[in-house]
């Protein structure tokens, strides 16, 4: 379901502002990665089209998007989400509130932009102790 030319699920930027002019050539702007390729003797293989005949300056982009493609890792398992602060990999509203919770507490108590630790009335103003 991840779109080829949109989403950032190669090096972390869309391959449309990466390979702009590629982009603009394709007849597959709107193919999902899935789309974009197919299944060959167990290796996935990529079958790039363009509206048009490539310039020979496209060619060289080309050649850098096939090289960044053939690095990716195409797998047959379907995406899906995983949780990380619960061990269940689900998402829950109580994983969620003590993540949160740990996080804040971490921060005022490793305060490292003051580099000491936090008085008790600093700790009582940040709702982390309730007494003084």
């Amino acid at each position: 379901m991840t779109s080829f030319w949109f989403d950032p699920w190669l090096e972390g930027e869309p391959l449309r502002i990466q390979f702009q002019r590629l982009f603009q050539a394709s007849s597959q702007s709107d193919s999902t990665v899935g789309e974009m390729g197919s299944w060959v003797e167990g290796h996935w293989v990529w079958d790039l089209r363009w509206r048009r005949n490539l310039f020979v300056f496209e060619i060289n982009l080309l050649e850098s998007l096939i090289e960044m493609l053939n690095r990716a890792t195409i797998s047959t398992t379907d995406d899906f989400w995983f949780w990380k602060h619960d061990p269940s990999g689900s998402y829950s509203v109580k994983s969620a509130f003590l993540a949160l919770s740990r996080s804040t507490v971490d921060e005022v108590i490793f305060s490292v932009a003051e580099d000491r630790l936090p008085t008790r009335q600093n700790l009582w103003q940040r709702g982390v102790i309730t007494d003084v």
